[in-house]
């Protein structure tokens, strides 16, 4: 089984059909994502948009895909929401100030 274990999407840049097209072609087994949109101290709004592009991209790719959560000790109330849209871990955003 191969694993690419340390993938960051870049909303800006992101090409799912690449994912795609490396599963389908079985170059790749999984693929453990997030995506850590907002620098040091994202806003709620930028990790809503890097969790639900992992989860989308775990929808498109059911077994391939692990989705690991971003999150903003800050935002405490978005918290569950977020876990709940993804497959392993929290991986705190930043610091509380």
């Amino acid at each position: 089984m191969l694993i690419d274990a340390h993938i960051h999407l870049n909303l800006n840049r992101f090409n799912e059909d690449a994912f795609v097209e490396r599963a389908e072609r079985g170059l790749t087994d999984q693929f453990w994502v997030s995506a850590l949109q907002g620098g040091y101290h994202p806003t709620q709004a930028d990790v809503r948009r890097s969790n639900d592009m992992v989860h989308h991209l775990m929808e498109r790719l059911p077994g391939h895909v692990v989705g690991f959560a971003y999150l903003n000790p800050a935002h405490a109330g978005a918290a569950t929401e977020a876990s709940s849209k993804v497959s392993v871990v929290m991986i705190p955003a930043t610091h509380i100030r």
